[in-house]
């Protein structure tokens, strides 16, 4: 995995390129996800526990799973794979391009 955390973190301004694992992992609660990007991955983000909360990030090209976001607080997930406008007017908006 290229970044993994447990509770109480806050996660900003990662990039987690080309791990043959999961990009971001965490596997506690009470983190701040925040701004990141995984690209190339296995799996981008997964945040199985919860509660956390995950905003502002994108993901691009993970092989198996873009997202795996369990129960976690989130921003809306914006599919814009396919190109386009985007549509989603949420500043918390989460993107997958």
């Amino acid at each position: 995995s290229g970044v993994r955390a447990v509770s109480n973190c806050v996660l900003t301004g990662n990039t987690c390129d080309q791990n043959a694992g999961t990009g971001l992992q965490l596997t506690g609660t009470g983190n701040r996800v925040d701004g990141n990007s995984c690209t190339g991955n296995l799996y981008g983000f997964a945040l199985t526990t919860y509660p956390n909360l995950f905003i502002r990030n994108t993901a691009h090209g993970n092989s198996t799973l873009n997202y795996n976001l369990g129960s976690t607080a989130a921003g809306p997930i914006v599919d814009m794979s396919a190109g386009g406008t985007i549509s989603s007017t949420s500043p918390w908006a989460n993107f997958v391009y």
